[in-house]
């Protein structure tokens, strides 16, 4: 079922996308994936907003290196949550490739896959500098709103302090490699 969206009526499709594109541009044609986008593009992306760009979906060392090398202020290590490739190598398994070619250059993200405090903790304990949450976010707010998601992060917060205390961590900065087994 990849590519196949949910029937939402042309004029609410990604309608909050449509009032930061220029006038006259169609949402649906401008949220395309362009095949023909390479990692030149990010330090024009830089220079152009003022603002530092960070590189999502990145799964590869060499590439990671590309995209710091080509202006990237970091990568997000990220597999989209499995939907853009089915069978994508796991966050987690890309990670060390990532963190061994860019090394303390930029800030590694990662995502992916993080439901609970021990994902979390792996993820850091690998080598990540922060982890993002997204899919549980998007539950709770579907579910009950902001007051959801304070809560739900809350929840994820208190967990990670839990596992990092049982793995004998009092800050992240204690996690490491020895600490977890790749899955």
């Amino acid at each position: 079922m990849s590519g196949v969206r949910i029937a939402v009526p042309d004029d609410l499709y990604l309608v909050n996308l449509a009032q930061h594109l220029v006038p006259g541009a169609v949402a649906g044609e401008s949220a395309e994936q362009d095949p023909s986008m390479t990692p030149d593009v990010i330090g024009r992306l830089a220079e152009v907003s003022g603002l530092p760009v960070l590189v999502k979906g990145v799964l590869r060392g060499d590439e990671a290196l590309r995209c710091v090398e080509a202006g990237a202020a970091g990568v997000i290590v990220s597999n989209h949550g499995g939907r853009q490739l089915d069978r994508a190598v796991a966050s987690a398994r890309a990670l060390p490739d990532v963190l061994a070619a860019v090394g303390a250059r930029v800030p590694v993200l990662v995502d992916g896959g993080i439901r609970t405090g021990t994902d979390a903790l792996v993820a850091l304990a690998l080598g990540a500098d922060a982890v993002l949450v997204g899919r549980p976010v998007l539950w709770a707010l579907a579910a009950g709103g902001a007051d959801a998601v304070r809560d739900g992060l809350d929840v994820l917060t208190d967990d990670l302090a839990h596992v990092m205390a049982v793995a004998g961590a009092v800050r992240p900065a204690d996690l490491d490699p020895s600490m977890v087994m790749a899955g």
